[in-house]
């Protein structure tokens, strides 16, 4: 079954190989060109000599303050070498070096500007010339200058170190002399600040003569609370009190109350009286319960035992009763303490805001003057500092290493160039080739057409070296194509399941492709092994038998007519006066093939091309076995399943194809080894096929 084809680029080294050696050529171009440009671009391109300053950030920490308008340096941290590092190709440092007589004066320092150009322009090319990096994990900084001129690239370079260095002591100078003016105008700012301070806190003082405010205000408030912890039990007690006396009254309203219904009452049950005589009595009835036991109602024991307890009763309800009435009374007492707290409270806490009117404005006042004292102080503190180490900068950068006048030039690097070349020729024609192949509609692999087409490989045939033309008689042909027809014919030989046919029709799907080559050489191949064998031209419109086999003089149609080749005869089809649908049509063709069937072993026709025209379809049908020749890596896959499909409609019994000038591969290198044997007459294998025809026909 035919499979649409869907084009893939395989991976394995066996498509990359053939891609190379199909593009071998371009990709030569290509690194050839590639490598010639760059040849001459190190050839031409202007020289360039490289001098290099090293200068080295000393570890030492800014004693400057940061404080608002004035900045602090850590020059351990990795953004302040940074900022040294971007610092030494500022337009200040560059145009320090720009006012330099020595190379003001010389016409080869920038001659890419033009005399009478502004500074920004001069220090935009200097700038284009210099390169600063500090190394990764140091504190040195490399100035490297690039020049034409090696002298004028060891002066720049030596003068940017110097240069860099005095424009960083003076800007550290005018830092630190902007820093002690700053501090020295904000210390006396905060003097008088300071003085209004304190003024305003002695004057409060005067007011509030002879009061120790700040104890004064904690006693106010340890009374407050004090108070307010008092005026809190009081209220809970109370209302323990009011919850006793709300029962007492409720039990008031109904009749005669009994000692039980007292005792329910929390305040009655908890009087310590209470609950001596409930314990009493309870000892007593356990008692009377034992006594009970062991004599009878009349013993005077019991008897005895019986009139305490009732004596233990009657002193309970008493206690209950008084206990109640005294219940009364502590209540209206809790009432009366709660109420006193309350005002007691109330009128602490009016002295209390008045002591906190007082003592926060102290309060406040004192903190200014503690605050105004502190910055003052520091102020002062860090102005001194500051004149101190205005001369930081002098030490903070030195020079670790000079300039040397360079010898050789660091621009072009030829090797570098030239080899990076050839490799961007090298990539480039990569990727020309395997774009060209991608852009190739045809199967790539034998296995692709087997696996789209549906149809198994009768056989692949190498592409012949040179011009690929068809040697003259009785000189040897390449190797590998005789051996590849040899695989063809024992193919042709084992199709179907009774192997033997006879009748072998060649086509493909466009012109060019090499079914007729493929013809021939199948029908030579048939022919060495001794059998005799017909070569039919069926290609009416283009037959190219007689060309090749009797110099243009083609043999009568429907005359047989002997070649060279031992047991191969050759019969044209064409000058019947018939077109080919009419050939077709009376059966001619198919009497042909039927008795050359007969008088011959092997049959072998070769037919126009499907796509072209239909002459093929209509003489197909008749033969024993079909087989499509495709041109390997050209034919549009496309194309080729078209006409397979357009045979199969047809009725013609295809048996497979032909895989057609294979280029690349290790079939071909094995065959390139085994043609050495041509060399020995036991192992030559030579060709009977005359000149004219090429593989491709």
């Amino acid at each position: 079954m035919q499979r649409e084809h869907q084009p893939t680029f395989s991976g394995d080294l066996r498509f990359i190989a053939n891609v190379f050696w199909k593009k071998r050529l371009l990709v030569g171009l290509c690194i050839a060109v590639f490598g010639l440009a760059g040849l001459l671009y190190a050839l031409v391109s202007p020289r360039t000599y490289a001098a290099k300053t090293v200068v080295q950030i000393d570890e030492q920490e800014g004693k400057v303050v940061n404080i608002e308008g004035v900045k602090s340096e850590d020059l351990k941290s990795e953004e302040t070498l940074k900022t040294f590092e971007q610092n030494i190709t500022t337009p200040e440092v560059l145009l320090r070096v720009l006012r330099d007589p020595e190379l003001k004066n010389d016409p080869r320092f920038l001659p890419e500007v033009k005399a009478g150009s502004s500074d920004d322009a001069l220090q935009n090319a200097l700038a284009q010339h210099v390169d600063a990096k500090i190394r990764r994990g140091t504190r040195l900084i490399d100035i490297t200058v690039e020049h034409p001129v090696p002298r004028i690239a060891q002066r720049i370079a030596e003068l940017l170190g110097q240069e860099f260095i005095r424009w960083n002591f003076e800007a550290r100078q005018e830092a630190g002399q902007m820093a002690g003016e700053f501090l020295d105008e904000e210390a006396g700012r905060l003097k008088e600040r300071l003085a209004k301070s304190e003024q305003a806190l002695q004057q409060f003082k005067e007011k509030n003569a002879g009061v120790p405010l700040e104890e004064q205000q904690n006693i106010t408030v340890e009374k407050l609370k004090e108070l307010s912890l008092r005026a809190t039990v009081a209220k809970a007690e109370r209302l323990r009190l009011e919850s006793d006396c709300a029962q007492l009254i409720q039990l008031s309203k109904g009749e005669a109350h009994t000692t039980a219904q007292l005792l329910v009452v929390p305040g009655i049950a908890n009087t310590p009286a209470v609950i001596d005589l409930k314990r009493a009595l309870t000892d007593k009835e356990v008692e009377l319960n034992a006594l009970a036991r062991r004599y009878r109602p009349e013993h005077p024991k019991y008897i005895q035992a019986q009139s305490e307890r009732d004596e233990l009763k009657t002193g309970l309800a008493q206690a209950v009763l008084k206990a109640a009435d005294v219940l009364a009374a502590s209540y209206q007492s809790a009432l009366l303490t709660e109420q006193k707290l309350d005002a007691a409270m109330r009128e602490q806490q009016q002295h209390t805001l008045e002591a906190d009117k007082v003592g926060s404005g102290y309060t406040a006042l004192a903190r200014n003057v503690e605050s105004d004292r502190a910055l003052y102080e520091s102020v002062k503190t860090r102005s001194k500092e500051t004149e101190i180490t205005r001369d930081i900068g002098e030490d903070a950068i030195r020079i670790v290493s000079h300039p040397l006048l360079p010898a050789r030039p660091v621009k072009p690097r030829r090797m570098l160039v030239i080899l990076m070349s050839l490799a961007a020729g090298l990539a480039a024609g990569c990727g020309v080739a395997f774009a060209s192949e991608a852009a190739n509609r045809s199967f790539r692999t034998l296995e692709d057409a087997e696996e789209n087409l549906g149809l198994r490989s009768l056989g692949e045939v190498p592409k012949i070296p040179g011009k690929a033309k068809i040697p003259l008689p009785l000189v040897e042909s390449d190797f590998a194509v005789e051996e590849s027809f040899r695989t063809l014919r024992t193919s042709l030989s084992l199709i179907g399941e009774n192997p033997g046919l006879r009748t072998f029709l060649f086509t493909s799907a466009r012109a060019a492709e090499g079914k007729t080559f493929c013809a021939v050489k199948c029908a030579m191949s048939f022919a060495r092994l001794g059998l005799k064998t017909l070569l039919i031209d069926a290609d009416f419109r283009a037959p190219r038998l007689g060309g090749i086999f009797f110099n243009g003089s083609a043999p009568a149609a429907g005359d047989v007519r002997e070649t060279h080749i031992a047991n191969l005869s050759v019969l044209s089809t064409a000058g019947t006066g018939l077109n080919p649908s009419e050939f077709a049509a009376s059966g001619a063709f198919q009497e042909i093939l039927r008795q050359a069937a007969a008088r011959y072993d092997r049959v072998v026709v070769d037919s126009a091309p499907v796509q072209d025209v239909s002459d093929t379809l209509l003489f197909a049908r008749h033969a024993e076995a079909v087989c499509l020749v495709i041109h390997a890596g050209r034919t549009p896959a496309e194309d080729v399943l078209r006409a397979a499909k357009r045979l199969s409609k047809a009725g013609a019994p295809l048996a497979g194809f032909v895989w057609n000038q294979v280029t690349g591969g290790g079939r071909s290198y094995y065959y390139e080894r085994a043609a050495a044997a041509r060399a020995f007459p036991a192992l030559a294998v030579a060709s009977e096929i005359p000149r004219g025809e090429s593989q491709g026909n």
